[in-house]
């Protein structure tokens, strides 16, 4: 074995040495950039110097020569706006820290255009007259610490008067990570607003969002040859004021995919609370993972609605909780006879929900033909309710419908509940739901169809602890009940109304005596 001399081992320390001052320089590059500062009620005339700071943003935009502006904490806002192009602005003190001080980096009234790329941090925009934060020439944009309290003061009905909002034209990224966002002051200025015309990506990451009375975040990509992507993590949407919508996602031929996780969301007070309606062509991939949905007032909202208008949407909503919510998840497909062919692929796995209903779908199309595509599967979900799955058909029937729901544990209130409600009374078209391996219990009636000849292919379900006696003398009154142990097992049924006959077909066979034993919630 070969030993490597000491004069070489030295001869590489020394080496190693010579090489550390160029490693280091280039490891720390930023430090070549030129600094700046800026403070508000400074006295005029300074040079930029920490000493003697800008008293304006006009001012020191004046000045090209720097690549950072540090804000100085001050009792004075800063009113008079700045352009950012390809620079940054970072404040001497983060405003979003649980103590604040009096003294804070502030901007009033005119908030930052940026052009290209930049970075904004530690920055209080407070009482702003349009928006906080332009970024419709951006490239690339870093948003963090930041807080924007009561933007839109002149009560603007623009989007472009959003809190941080852009007509996006270059492709880039945007990143909002700890920012804080309240008081919009109009129901038609969101949070955050983006109108996408370029590739683009948005992160929200460990953002606040409350007592908006317009949407929290609304992205919205346009054009056959875009791709968007949004992904909101660990966010707090909260005591939203009104009935605005805490996300909306509106692709417009566009390629989008959302992705919403660790988030909560209570007192939106909507309708929806996440609202996505692809439309004209466009690809909505969206997936929902350990999230809360929370009302105080019982069925006051939808925790999740997709409308897709000609176009195809893949969901999943997976480890979720629904607290009084009326709806957790709604799916309405709406064609139009040129394009008469939306699609969705819907999976909810691994959700605790207490609400009215837990799925329902409805095919809201006025046009001619049969219309709409929609899969769902249904799994490991516990849900407390009225109904479980509900079938709501106004003017088209389906080119398909397929419902698969296995090892669930749904649970009704009794009185005036259902496990699966259809309420038309024609035909829906070519429809199937198909459960097996479910706990379905404690509904008044258990499989109620109107007329609208869905076909059930329900054996091997538990559908709650048998009460009615039978014998061989006496059968069960159920049509699809067995009398098994001198009990009943087996669905209630109602099917058809009066001068609608049900036509489609039931298989009920093998019901089970004993629950199933329920998911933990987690899929």
């Amino acid at each position: 074995m070969k030993l490597v001399s000491i004069s070489k081992i030295l001869g590489l320390i020394i080496t190693l040495t010579l090489l550390a001052p160029a490693l280091a320089k280039s490891d720390n590059h930023h430090n070549d950039e030129v600094v700046k500062f800026v403070k508000g009620g400074a006295p005029a005339g300074g040079d930029g110097s920490r000493k003697h700071p800008y008293n304006l943003l006009q001012t020191a935009q004046a000045d090209a020569s720097w690549d950072i502006l540090v804000v100085l904490s001050s009792s004075v806002a800063l009113t008079d706006g700045i352009i950012l192009s390809g620079r940054n602005l970072i404040g001497e003190e983060n405003p979003t820290c649980l103590t604040l001080s009096a003294k804070q980096p502030t901007l009033s009234t005119h908030g930052v255009t940026v052009v290209g790329n930049a970075i904004i941090e530690n920055i209080s925009f407070q009482n702003m007259t349009g928006s906080a934060i332009n970024f419709d020439q951006a490239g690339n944009l870093t948003v963090k610490n930041v807080r924007i309290n009561n933007f839109n003061t002149a009560k603007s009905t623009s989007s472009s008067a959003s809190g941080i909002t852009a007509t996006s034209i270059n492709p880039g990224k945007t990143r909002l990570e700890h920012v804080i966002i309240s008081n919009s002051n109009s129901t038609s200025t969101p949070g955050v607003y983006e109108l996408a015309h370029a590739n683009r990506e948005l992160d929200v990451e460990e953002c606040e969002l409350f007592a908006l009375s317009s949407t929290g975040i609304h992205a919205e990509p346009v054009g056959s040859s875009i791709r968007y992507s949004l992904s909101v993590v660990d966010c707090y949407l909260h005591d939203f004021i009104g009935s605005p919508l805490g996300i909306l996602c509106f692709p417009d031929q566009a390629k989008q995919t959302a992705c919403v996780k660790n988030s909560v969301f209570k007192n939106i007070g909507a309708s929806t609370t996440i609202s996505c309606q692809p439309s004209n062509t466009a690809s909505l991939i969206l997936k929902v993972d350990t999230c809360r949905f929370e009302e105080t007032k019982a069925n006051t909202g939808t925790a999740i609605q997709i409308e897709s208008v000609n176009s195809l949407s893949e969901l999943s909503i997976e480890n979720s909780t629904c607290t009084n919510m009326a709806i957790f998840f709604s799916a309405i497909l709406r064609d139009t006879s040129s394009q008469p062919s939306s699609v969705q692929k819907n999976m909810l796995c691994g959700n605790n929900v207490s609400a009215a209903t837990f799925y329902q779908t409805s095919n809201a199309s006025s046009s001619s033909g049969n219309s709409g595509v929609e899969i769902a599967q249904i799994q490991e979900n516990i849900f407390t309710g009225m109904t479980g799955v509900l079938i709501t058909l106004t003017l088209k029937e389906y080119l398909l419908l397929d419902i698969t729901a296995e090892h669930n544990c749904f649970t009704g209130t009794g009185t005036g509940s259902f496990g699966f409600h259809t309420t038309s009374n024609f035909n829906v078209g070519n429809a199937v739901i198909k459960a097996h391996c479910n706990s379905i219990s404690n509904f008044a009636t258990d499989i109620n169809d109107a007329g609208s000849n869905v076909n059930y292919l329900v054996s091997r379900n538990f559908w709650g602890q048998p009460t009615t006696s039978c014998s061989s003398s006496t059968p069960c009154p159920g049509t699809y009940q067995i009398c098994q142990n001198n009990l009943c097992l087996g669905p209630t049924t109602s099917l058809g109304t009066s001068g609608h006959t049900f036509t489609g077909f039931v298989d009920a066979n093998d019901p089970l005596a004993q629950s199933i034993k329920c998911p933990n919630g987690c899929c």
